[in-house]
């Protein structure tokens, strides 16, 4: 699950605590509805 993958700026720390931090500071609720995945790396040159 995405929520409990560790957080890009932050890896001590999971994208569900990230989640529950910002909600107690905004005090409304937050839901991850979808997110997109990046790869990086070298692409092949189809020869």
């Amino acid at each position: 699950c995405v929520l409990l993958q560790p957080y890009i700026k932050d890896t001590d720390r999971s994208v569900q605590d990230i989640i529950a931090e910002t909600i107690a500071k905004v005090g409304e609720n937050i839901k991850v509805s979808r997110f997109a995945r990046f790869e990086l790396g070298d692409q092949e040159s189809g020869k």
